[in-house]
């Protein structure tokens, strides 16, 4: 289970509402998390942008200790 502040990797493109499109393999930090939907309001820098995006837990895997965004 993914927890809240966990850096997590995107498995999968993430196409957003806004014409905005998050690339497989960026890294963002966990703001919240959606238990009942299994999915989770994520923070990524992008461009020099930061994205919040609601991302399902089964498109992202959880970065281990050590891991910098």
């Amino acid at each position: 289970m993914i927890h809240k502040d966990a850096i997590v990797q995107l498995t999968h493109d993430v196409h957003l509402r806004r014409g905005v499109t998050v690339p497989r393999g960026s890294t963002g930090r966990v703001l919240s998390r959606f238990t009942p939907h299994r999915a989770c309001m994520v923070e990524f820098a992008i461009n020099r942008q930061t994205i919040v995006a609601r991302v399902d837990d089964h498109d992202l895997v959880e970065v281990r200790p050590n891991a910098r965004v």
